[in-house]
């Protein structure tokens, strides 16, 4: 992808005027993450505003005792929230955001950024979807770990399940839909926390299908949790 078309991806760009659309496209530049670069760490500044054309990056925190919580990801078309909080504001970044998959972005010096937001409503218009989006997400986080502590019922629901299958073809034949169904809680929570076991090698995750990689894994996971 170049610069244009990922700039292209996103409706406050296609609804400025001409005179705008080339000035953004002179100032952004064309950059790339491989997976497992970090974008940024917590308590870096804020000098540019990414936004994605082609990739995944997970925005997560760390606790001081190593476990990481996933906060939201970015995918094409969007931005990160803590990036333009930052860009806004001036405050450092409060989290840390790495690279999930190959990343290609478009990449808008700050002072570049804060001047299209005084002149151009559509950016504005932009900027609160994003809060009102991310706002969402992180509301749901927090019912999440507060009151539901839904990983480990997901760990226990899985370990149950998986158990029922033969040791060699140890796969639950279900979509991220039904499992939250099961679950009761919505499929955007089921899918962040089956790629949180993911990363820990515990399942493989494919189309309406988890596979178990390592049943020590996910009890240890449901253990941990469950303390």
């Amino acid at each position: 992808m170049d610069t244009s078309s990922i700039l292209g991806l996103f409706d406050f760009f296609r609804e400025a005027p001409e005179p705008l659309r080339r000035e953004m496209e002179q100032a952004a530049e064309h950059v790339r993450l491989d997976q497992g670069t970090y974008y940024c760490h917590m308590g870096d500044p804020c000098t540019r505003v990414a936004l994605l054309g082609r990739g995944r990056i997970r925005v997560f925190k760390t606790g001081e005792n190593g476990r990481e919580i996933t906060l939201y990801q970015v995918t094409p078309g969007e931005t990160c929230l803590l990036t333009l909080n930052g860009a806004l504001t001036g405050q450092p970044y409060p989290a840390s955001a790495i690279a999930e998959e190959d990343v290609e972005a478009a990449a808008i010096p700050v002072p570049k950024f804060r001047s299209w937001v005084d002149r151009d409503t559509a950016l504005r218009r932009f900027i609160f979807d994003v809060m009102a989006q991310r706002l969402s997400d992180l509301m749901t986080l927090v019912d999440e770990v507060t009151f539901n502590r839904m990983d480990r019922r997901l760990a226990e629901f899985l370990l149950d399940k998986f158990g029922q299958s033969p040791a060699r073809d140890a796969t639950l034949a279900m979509t991220h839909d039904q499992i939250a169904s099961e679950l009761g809680t919505a499929r955007e929570v089921i899918s962040r926390l089956l790629k949180d076991l993911e990363r820990q090698a515990a399942v493989r995750l494919g189309r309406g299908r988890v596979d178990l990689l390592d049943a020590s894994r996910l009890r240890e996971s449901a253990s941990r949790l469950g303390g």
